[in-house]
């Protein structure tokens, strides 16, 4: 059995029965990669299934997808592709639909979607109410799981072979804009994007300021910093990092084959220091619990970041990506009539890695999509923007080389959580001893679990809406910012449902995202 790092024990501890039956259940399909057994042939997926099989099949996906939508238990990380009941697909997955010219290609893809829905099925399964959840899964999570997963090889096998629907899954495996596009037309985009860019402009404005003052420590007393850093704090080294993806194999469609324990070791190794400028309750970060009052909350108790992996793309490469977030409970009203105040935020970091296992650049955004950062290591250099409205890669600092031993360390502000600071520091270096010493542990936890969270009214629902929105986080400026054609913007939102632009178009999880901005240096001499 493979060790955990401390951090995941603790988490697999805390975790309840049901939720902790439904991660067993996602198994490593919960991040794509790694997947033991992904066929490489279309041969391997299209063993002959019989008839009735497929009948049956088809009609169990139908009253799943009944049951699922009555209940308003959709998860929206990935996107339902349209005509295929077992298949969900991400930009990522989407990015390769171009490129599927062989067999073998298609085979891995279409393996890759199937893994993503059995993924959301068992979430759904388990978040279902009681009563439907026993009529459609008698024989329990486990029976439901492996029924996902048989029906799902069944339909696949069934499709592979036809032509036809293979075109048909292409041209429909494809990610919705998180844009209405209609809104932009009816809130004459082409005139107010002006007055939205020219806000923009100020707020970064302000935030260079902000990160000026924070480096000069002129913002805020130390006193009143808290600071959290992962636990145990030297898990993993840059020297475990390239060891890892140095000797990764990949798929064919180039995706590196990570298993769950390099996840862990990898999330472990660059698990941010957060320092917060703490002036209340609404300044500690905390783990996201359903209150008695069907309303979500954060436990401050428990000092929590989530973390995922995801894969970006650069020309022909596929690069690691390594994502955390943290919760806080609300952001606090300023004054009276402050339109982005509301219950829950937080702070998203995103750390893209080289094949060589060093950091290339850093960004981030609030859980809202909100305050798209970028701060680039000396191997990204920005590409300029293609007009002077769009946003495009806003950078307020320029990180130097991440040396081995060190961890990045972002500060971020009282009240409205604002990222106001980002630099690195030495683990082994006098400074970080002597803050160790008043820090506060977090423990580092799958973003996944808040797909599936104790719910007072009956069982278990996802922090998360069918539509991607965490329900009672929304904000007055939803009533100002439509015309940019965003839902509910500054609303708190689910993993691959983040569009981070209010000028131009542009998402968190954009496959091109990086390539379109940024020059990498993907290879660099042994220092």
């Amino acid at each position: 059995m493979c060790q955990m790092p401390l951090p995941f024990k603790r988490w697999r501890k805390s975790m309840s029965l049901r939720v902790r039956a439904a991660c067993l259940l996602c198994g490593g399909a919960l991040m794509l990669g790694g997947c033991a057994g992904v066929p490489s042939t279309i041969a391997q997926i299209t063993a002959p299934v019989a008839t009735d099989e497929v009948s049956q099949c088809q009609r169990w996906f139908s009253d799943l997808d009944s049951a699922v939508l009555n209940a308003g238990v959709r998860d929206a990380t990935a996107a339902v592709v349209d005509g295929f009941p077992y298949l969900r697909v991400n930009r990522f997955l989407s990015s390769f639909r171009g490129q599927l010219s062989s067999d073998e290609a298609f085979a891995v893809w279409l393996e890759h979607l199937r893994s993503l829905d059995a993924s959301a099925r068992r979430v759904e399964i388990a978040n279902l109410p009681t009563v439907d959840r026993m009529r459609l899964a008698d024989g329990g999570l486990l029976a439901a799981g492996q029924r996902v997963d048989r029906c799902g090889k069944a339909l696949m096998a069934n499709d592979a072979v036809q032509i036809e629907q293979r075109a048909r899954l292409t041209a429909h495996a494809v990610v919705a804009d998180d844009y209405v596009a209609w809104w932009r037309v009816a809130g004459a985009y082409a005139v107010t994007q002006i007055a939205f860019h020219l806000g923009i402009r100020q707020l970064e404005a302000d935030t260079l300021a902000a990160f000026a003052a924070s480096r000069r420590d002129e913002s805020v007393s130390p006193a009143s910093i808290v600071r959290y850093q992962p636990v145990p704090e030297d898990a993993g080294t840059g020297h475990s990092v390239r060891a890892i993806l140095s000797a990764l194999p990949h798929d064919t469609l180039g995706v590196p084959q990570l298993t769950e324990a390099h996840r862990q070791t990898l999330l472990a190794a660059h698990a941010p220091v957060i320092e917060v400028v703490t002036t209340g309750e609404h300044d500690r970060i905390g783990y996201p619990v359903w209150q008695p009052s069907l309303l979500p909350g954060v436990d401050s108790a428990r000092p929590t970041v989530f973390a995922r992996q995801e894969f970006t793309r650069y020309g022909d490469a596929v690069l690691v990506q390594l994502v955390y977030t943290a919760w806080f409970s609300e952001r606090p009203a300023s004054h009276a009539g402050d339109v982005l105040a509301g219950a829950l935020d937080g702070i998203v970091l995103r750390v893209t890695l080289a094949a060589d296992g060093e950091p290339l650049l850093y960004d981030s955004i609030h859980p809202c999509g909100c305050y798209h950062q970028f701060f680039p290591t000396p191997r990204a250099t920005i590409r300029p923007a293609p007009n002077a409205l769009e946003e495009w890669a806003f950078s307020p600092v320029q990180l130097q080389r991440i040396a081995d031993g060190e961890r990045i360390r972002i500060r971020v502000a009282s009240r409205t959580h604002y990222l106001i600071g980002i630099g690195t520091e030495s683990s082994h270096s006098d400074g970080a001893r002597r803050k160790r010493d008043y820090a506060v542990g977090y423990t580092l936890v799958s973003d996944d679990e808040l797909r599936s969270l104790p719910h007072p009214a009956d069982g278990t629902r996802s922090l998360f809406g069918p539509n991607g929105v965490v329900a009672g986080s929304e904000r007055p400026e939803r009533a100002l910012f439509w015309p940019t054609g965003i839902v509910s913007a500054g609303a708190m939102r689910q993993w691959g449902r983040h569009a981070t632009a209010f000028v131009g178009r542009r998402h968190f999880d954009d496959a091109d995202l990086i390539e379109r901005r940024f020059d990498l240096r993907l290879a660099e001499p042994a220092r």
